[in-house]
């Protein structure tokens, strides 16, 4: 959607008036238990007042259109899974963060190409295939360290469901 496509969309106007309003109608509430009650609520402040930045930064993003939305979602997912990796230790062992890096990069990726003699957006089968022969395998490989895991779903199992998901097709060969 253009940006001027979207100043006329009823969706893209609710969503406007939903979050623009659920941020006026929380500041009222704030003040009234701030003011009125006299609680103290410092913290919360400081996180409404992060949204009153991080909402209309967002809203704009997608205002720009498809590409930009795209391109936010995936960074904005690379960023908060870097920070959760950080706070939770995962980032000592690095092959887990590495393998959800690269699927969140080619999920970002696959998004933003177009299906082959326009048949709309993503990769379609042959992309998609092009893709996952890069990170898919790598992805289910059972990690070494303290992510390894023995579950009762093979390697060979999940790349089926992967290609089912991912490629809007029938699993084919992979269905038992």
């Amino acid at each position: 959607m253009s940006p001027h496509q979207a100043l006329h969309d009823p969706v893209f106007q609710a969503y406007l008036r939903i979050i623009f309003g659920s941020l006026a109608a929380g500041g009222i509430v704030l003040r009234l238990l701030h003011w009125g009650l006299k609680k103290q609520l410092g913290p919360i402040w400081s996180t409404y007042r992060s949204w009153l930045v991080l909402a209309p930064i967002g809203m704009a993003v997608i205002f720009a259109g498809r590409v930009p939305t795209i391109i936010g979602v995936t960074l904005l997912a690379i960023i908060g899974f870097k920070e959760f990796s950080r706070a939770s230790g995962l980032y000592r062992d690095w092959w887990m963060p590495g393998a959800v890096l690269a699927g969140i990069i080619t999920v970002g990726g696959r998004a933003l190409v177009p299906l082959p003699r326009g048949r709309g957006r993503g990769l379609g089968v042959p992309g998609g295939a092009l893709l996952l022969a890069g990170s898919g395998p790598p992805l289910v490989a059972d990690p070494p360290g303290p992510f390894a895991t023995a579950d009762s779903m093979t390697a060979r199992d999940l790349r089926c469901e992967m290609l089912a998901a991912n490629m809007e097709f029938p699993p084919g060969p992979c269905s038992q």
